[in-house]
């Protein structure tokens, strides 16, 4: 029973070292967590609301996202300049816990900020 245990244990830190070695490839992130799931995604660039593919995200694009019926999953790491979310890090660092994201709306306006 407890080799069963450390056999899983070893198996789960494997798979959480190959994604962390392929964070920066965005293709293997579309492919390993999100299968063949393709959705668009409202981006602000250039002055105007384009709708692209979430794998094809860059920093700095500001993103409108809404609740939808197929529970889809954004993976990246996000500012909220308005709302709030709860937030699964698991596809960007391993960790199976779910957090609740505030908006940067909640900080006092003399606090230090650190993205």
């Amino acid at each position: 029973m407890l080799a069963m245990f450390e056999m899983l244990i070893v198996k789960q830190q494997m798979m959480n070292i190959t994604m962390i070695r392929n964070m920066g490839n965005k293709r293997y992130l579309v492919i390993r967590n999100m299968g063949n799931k393709r959705y668009l995604v409202n981006v602000y660039r250039n002055k105007k609301w384009v709708n692209i593919n979430f794998d094809q995200f860059l920093v700095g694009d500001l993103v409108t996202i809404g609740r939808s019926l197929n529970n889809n999953n954004v993976p990246c790491n996000l500012l909220l300049l308005h709302g709030s979310c709860i937030l699964d890090e698991s596809t960007l660092i391993g960790e199976n816990v779910s957090l609740m994201k505030e908006s940067i709306q909640t900080l006092e306006p003399n606090g230090y900020f650190y993205y």
